[in-house]
C-alpha cells in the first residue's frame, strides 16, 4: 500500500522452523519494487498509480512454498487511505471487538494523513489494510444461498465435523440421526452472541412428514429451554405466528425431532425449505454482547 513516489516496505519473511537459509523470490515484480533474496524484505516505490499482482517464491532448497502479493499504489496520500480502508462495509454489523480494533486503526490513519511524515502515514495504512482484513461479520452469509454461515459462528454443536455439510448446497448432505444426543441437536453460539431468526423450517431428504413434529428451543444457559416454534403438522397452513415466536431465541438452539433410520440436517434459509437445505435454522444474529469469559 503506497502511493506515486512514496516507498513502502514489507516484510514477507516465512514461518520456518528448520535449520536451513530460506532464499526469496519474484515473479512479476514491477519496476520499482526490489525483494531482498536472504531476508524477504519488499520495498516498493511505484512511479504510477495502478495495481500489480506479483508472486513471491520461498524455498530451503527441498520444500517450496508460493504466495500472490498484491501491490497497490495510489496518486496521492488520501486514495491511498481509500484503497486501505477498502472492504470495511459501512452499513455491515461486525462483531464488537474487530470493529473497535478497525476504528481505532482508521481514527490513528485519518490522523497521521493530515500531519504524520510519510513513514509514519504509511505504517498507519499497514494496520489499517489489517484491521479492515480482521473485521469479521456478526452474520456471515454462505455463497449458496445467502443464508447465515452458522458453522463458522457455531461454538460447538451434535453434529460435529459434519456442520459444514449442512451449508454446503446438497441436499443429500448433512448430519445424521445417530450424532443426535436424546433425539435433540443443538447448535451452541457461545456466551457472547444471541440469536436472531425471523423463521424456522424444515426439510427432509426423503419424506417431509418425517420431520412433521419437530420443533426448536432457545435457551441461554443450554440447562432452561423455551419452545420457539410449535408442532405443526406437514402441509399446516402456518398462522403467521411461528416468525414471532423465534425471534427471541437464546444462545443455544436445540432441534427435537427426526424419525430414525432417516438422515436430516440442518442448514440456515431466510424462508421455510430454502434452497438444497434439509433444515432451515436460523438467518440473523443479533449484535454480540460485550464477552463474559
Amino acid at each position: 500500500m503506497s502511493w506515486k513516489g512514496a516507498t513502502a516496505t514489507a516484510y514477507l519473511s516465512a514461518h520456518y522452523a528448520g535449520a536451513e537459509n530460506l532464499a526469496y523470490t519474484a515473479r512479476g515484480l514491477p519496476a520499482g519494487a526490489n525483494l531482498d533474496a536472504s531476508t524477504g524484505q519488499l520495498t516498493c516505490t511505484p512511479a504510477a498509480a495502478g495495481s500489480t499482482v506479483m508472486t513471491v517464491t520461498v524455498s530451503d532448497g527441498t520444500t517450496v512454498a508460493s504466495h500472490h502479493v498484491v501491490l497497490a499504489a495510489a496518486h496521492n496520500r488520501s486514495g491511498a487511505f481509500a484503497l486501505a480502508e477498502q472492504g470495511h462495509d459501512v452499513d455491515a454489523e461486525y462483531v464488537s471487538d474487530t470493529e473497535a480494533a478497525f476504528d481505532q486503526a482508521l481514527t490513528t490513519a485519518q490522523a497521521l494523513g493530515k500531519k504524520g511524515t510519510d513513514d509514519e502515514y504509511l505504517a498507519a495504512l499497514t494496520r489499517l489494510v489489517t484491521a479492515v482484513d480482521g473485521l469479521y461479520l456478526v452474520s456471515p452469509h454462505t455463497a449458496v444461498d445467502r443464508s447465515l454461515d452458522h458453522p463458522s459462528l457455531v461454538v460447538t454443536s451434535t453434529a460435529g465435523a459434519n456442520i459444514g455439510n449442512l451449508v454446503d448446497g446438497d441436499n443429500q448432505s448433512g448430519t445424521g440421526y445417530a450424532q443426535a444426543v436424546n433425539l435433540s441437536h443443538t447448535f451452541d453460539f457461545g456466551l457472547d452472541f444471541r440469536v436472531s431468526a425471523t423463521r424456522f423450517g424444515f426439510q427432509s431428504n426423503i419424506f417431509a412428514d418425517r420431520l412433521a413434529n419437530s420443533t426448536v428451543y432457545g435457551s441461554n444457559d443450554g440447562k432452561k429451554h423455551r419452545q420457539r416454534v410449535p408442532d405443526r403438522r406437514a402441509g399446516e397452513a402456518d398462522d403467521g405466528r411461528d416468525a414471532e415466536r423465534g425471534r427471541r431465541a437464546g444462545g443455544v438452539l436445540d432441534l427435537f425431532g427426526g424419525a430414525p433410520p432417516y438422515a436430516f440436517g440442518f442448514a440456515v434459509t431466510p424462508d421455510a425449505g430454502g434452497h438444497d437445505a434439509l433444515v432451515a435454522l436460523v438467518d440473523g444474529m443479533v449484535a454480540d454482547r460485550p464477552p463474559t469469559r
